[in-house]
């Protein structure tokens, strides 16, 4: 049996109202709403510098699971 899982795609709080914890609530939120809806586990990904993410995420429960690398390919022309 395969366990249900969700996804946070963004988070985003307006500048004026930065440092308040509202983000930590959203991301609190989101995971209850996912919980009461089935899921047994939740992911996020960001970039590996956007250190204020990470944060946000670390006091929220989040630990690392996956590293990606993002390669790139254009046309010279």
């Amino acid at each position: 049996i395969k366990e249900a899982a969700a996804w946070i795609g963004l988070v985003c709080v307006d500048e004026k109202h930065s440092g308040q914890g509202l983000a930590g609530r959203l991301v609190q939120k989101a995971c209850h709403w996912a919980a009461l809806k089935g899921a047994s586990k939740m992911f996020v990904q960001t970039q590996s510098d956007n250190n204020g993410a990470i944060s946000l995420y670390s006091k929220q429960g989040f630990k690392p699971y996956q590293s990606f690398v993002t390669l790139r390919w254009s046309v010279k022309g």
